[in-house]
């Protein structure tokens, strides 16, 4: 899913991601695990643009003009997340990602 620190710090706190925390004794801050079935589901949902161009082999600019001309949004605010991230189900709207992008 290529997610940055920031946005799995916004996604997990907005709930948009389930994570559970563990302490190890030895870790002196915590560690943050997200279950395969969460992964699955919210990769299913939403791509990054990094994502997004490694599965369509168009670059991130590029993605970000064809999103913007479909009037695709960003699912969260990038202030926040440090990133893009859009929903799947928006690309419809855009033909020539959605037929690259592999959980259509």
């Amino acid at each position: 899913t290529l997610v940055k620190p920031e946005a799995f710090a916004y996604l997990r706190k907005s709930g948009a991601l389930v994570a559970e925390q563990s302490r190890s004794r030895s870790a002196r801050c915590p560690t943050w695990t997200v279950s395969e079935d969460e992964y699955r589901r919210f990769d299913n949902c939403y791509v990054t643009y990094a994502l997004l161009s490694k599965e369509t082999g168009v670059g991130v600019k590029g993605i970000g003009v064809r999103l913007r001309e479909a009037g695709i949004d960003p699912a969260f605010p990038s202030k926040d997340t440090m990133q893009f991230i859009v929903r799947r189900a928006d690309l419809v709207r855009c033909p020539e990602l959605a037929a690259g992008s592999s959980a259509l």
